[in-house]
């Protein structure tokens, strides 16, 4: 025994810095779970009182959630309009739909920037911190202010065109599909089931890569190319936020480490920045020749001809009467291109397949649009006339309030800051609370889905879809989201980070279904498919049952004109 015992003594120091790791890492968990959270300003605001997980603290409710925005409405629910939950390792986070709260942070975005995790993510897709999506501060200043012509109302009207020469494509290849099926299986008129959202996909990749930098990426016509694929790449790469991505987001020096999804960002994104610096190359070579041509020395605004937006952007930051401090790096103007795409095309083609399901589900209301739009002599109205027309404004402003793309939005707040509320609440100390010490480094949720769709600001059929609501006054408690001026709704949020391209999304939608809903008829498969949104960045659909699948959306597509080449 004692024998035994002389074996272990070399050990026993081994063993006791074993234990005092062991003992200091439960001391450091039970400090942050427990005793952090405590010394906040914020920990008097109502929430959960028993931690489901100390890893995941109350998280799981947002996680495990079967239907986009469920966790948030469920905390909503139960604690009020501003409420407090823990996150992971015992963070903490407010989540509120109130008014004030609301309006305070998106008035001072730059207060409110994003937070770690998503800044980490967004710049493992894109080109770093130079996109104006990951930027804070005078980087984003200077950078929306170099790229906000580009998306003017005046330069949405220029780009209209291209919005619907591509819907018609997409069109056409839609009634492609439907002909075939139907010829195919020997019963004219019929229709056929087509998995609509991957066309719209592609449609609206088409359009982006047009519009966006006058490159095509002809992905109608089922033909790739170099650029294409990097970006399909990287989609895939980050499509699903497995283990290994959260440590490479949490942890970004793992990123070097050669995974899967690690291989293929990174070969995609010097397949996009080199490509990018090539495009960037070809339109200063042609600002420098319009000057030459002119006879000038300098570029000056008006010279380089192209309605895309990096030809904008390459023309006004060539300009001579920019000041140096204002412009963008070759390498900022590039890191635009792959925020362009990804901020945009996916957008508008998850709106775009919910606006179409909503119509499937309601033939009175497709039957509706279809005949103001029909009542249009043009085959491709200018954005003019589109914005002229009501009932298609209803139905996209509806869309984008019942089916916001993005179902919420985190930020964190960067210094103390004191934040009113327009509906006080009880504290968990019983007293009234008016306004909210935030604490430096607290994040926040303003739940832009929930708030959409709230009853209290809606009515009781705020969860159907009912496009007859925008032709009446907006309600009064909508108004109270001042902070956001686009029909009161949370879709594009406002302020120094809103949409700066909202403009464009709306006038890419309204073409997109000017052009469809003119001369194709929508309807749901039979049988009936039951569907739910799946939060992944945007909120996409997925059918109930079939998760293992992945993302889609299955509708009956019926021709409504014989010959293609129409116009609707």
């Amino acid at each position: 025994m004692d024998g035994f015992l002389l074996h272990l003594v070399p050990l026993h120091p081994f063993l006791s810095a074993t234990s005092l790791l062991l003992a200091s890492l439960a001391l450091l968990v039970f400090y942050l779970v427990a005793i952090a959270p405590r010394r906040l300003m914020i920990w008097n605001v109502p929430g959960p009182t028993k931690l489901d997980s100390v890893l995941w603290g109350d998280m799981g409710r947002v996680i495990n959630e079967t239907t986009a925005g469920e966790g948030n409405e469920g905390f909503l629910q139960d604690f009020g309009s501003t409420m407090r939950m823990t996150t992971i390792l015992g963070g903490s986070r407010i989540i509120s739909s109130d008014p004030g709260f609301v309006n305070h942070v998106l008035k001072n975005s730059y207060i409110y920037p994003k937070n770690y995790m998503t800044t980490q993510f967004l710049s493992m897709i894109m080109s770093g911190k130079d996109g104006i999506i990951v930027a804070e501060g005078d980087a984003h200043r200077r950078m929306r202010r170099v790229l906000a012509p580009a998306f003017s109302a005046e330069s949405t009207k220029r780009l209209t065109p291209i919005f619907l020469e591509k819907s018609y494509e997409l069109r056409d290849r839609l009634l492609e599909v439907v002909r075939s099926t139907e010829k195919m299986e020997n019963e004219e008129g019929k229709g056929a089931d087509v998995e609509i959202m991957v066309w719209l996909s592609r449609a609206t990749l088409d359009i982006i890569g047009l519009a966006g930098f006058d490159y095509d990426f002809n992905s109608l016509q089922d033909s790739t190319n170099e650029l294409q694929r990097a970006f399909k790449q990287m989609f895939e790469a980050t499509n699903t936020l497995s283990p290994t991505m959260l440590l490479q987001v949490l942890v970004p020096w793992t990123r070097a480490l050669p995974t899967k999804s690690s291989l293929a960002l990174a070969l995609s994104k010097n397949t996009i920045e080199r490509i990018g610096h090539e495009m960037v190359r070809v339109k200063k070579k042609a600002a420098l020749q319009a000057a030459e041509n002119e006879g000038k020395e300098d570029v000056v605004k008006n010279l380089l001809e192209g309605r895309d937006v990096l030809s904008q952007l390459v023309r006004a930051n060539m300009a001579s009467d920019l000041p140096v401090s204002q412009r963008l790096s070759d390498k900022e103007v590039v890191a635009q291109i792959s925020t362009v795409v990804l901020a945009g095309f996916e957008t508008s083609s998850t709106a775009m397949t919910w606006l179409l399901y909503a119509l499937a589900n309601d033939s009175t209301i497709q039957t509706k649009l279809r005949k103001e739009l029909l009542r249009v002599d043009e085959t491709t109205p200018d954005l003019d006339t589109l914005n002229s027309l009501p009932y298609l404004d209803a139905v996209v402003r509806e869309t984008l309030r019942l089916y916001s793309p993005v179902p919420d939005t985190t930020r964190m707040c960067s210094k103390t800051d004191v934040v009113p509320l327009s509906n006080p609440i009880i504290g968990r100390d019983g007293k009234e609370i008016k306004e909210l010490i935030m604490d430096e480094g607290v994040t926040l949720t303003i739940p832009i889905l929930n708030i959409n769709r709230s009853k209290e600001i809606w009515g009781e059929d705020a969860d159907a879809f009912r496009p007859e609501r925008w032709l009446d006054p907006i309600p009064p408690a909508a108004k109270a989201y001042e902070a956001v001026p686009w029909s009161n709704l949370m879709t594009f949020i406002a302020g120094a980070r809103g949409c700066i391209g909202y403009r464009f999304s709306l006038a890419e939608i309204k073409s997109l279904t000017f052009a469809l809903v003119r001369s194709i008829e929508f309807s749901p498969v039979e049988p009936r498919l039951q569907y739910r949104s799946k939060s992944s960045i945007v909120q996409r659909p997925i059918i109930v049952g079939r998760e293992e699948e992945g993302y889609q959306m299955m509708l009956r597509l019926r021709a409504l004109v014989k010959r293609e080449g129409l116009g609707g």
